[in-house]
């Protein structure tokens, strides 16, 4: 595979990574930048989906691996709160 001037392809850079939300019609989430246009170039490379809450407060695709350790903290401190209240012994 070789660039329009005959050589083989240069990556001058890369795009900016970041989560996106998958759609029907396909959705864009990372870019190889080239020195020269390569009408062939093909890139073969591993990506980890990830499951995510839409929305979590003003934040958008949240992992849920990030956002439940600190939901269920969240849900146990407010319990103990109250364990006196509703005389909540273990």
């Amino acid at each position: 595979m070789v660039d329009i001037h005959g050589q083989p392809p240069r990556i001058v850079g890369f795009g900016h990574a970041s989560m996106v939300e998958v759609t029907k019609d396909g959705e864009e989430f990372f870019r190889i930048k080239l020195a020269e246009p390569t009408p062939k170039f093909e890139a073969n490379a591993e990506f980890a989906a990830q499951v995510v809450f839409a929305q979590c407060g003003l934040t958008k695709l949240v992992p849920i691996t990030d956002a439940l350790p600190a939901m269920v903290a969240g849900v146990t401190h407010t319990i103990n709160l109250f364990r006196e209240e509703f005389a909540l012994d273990d």
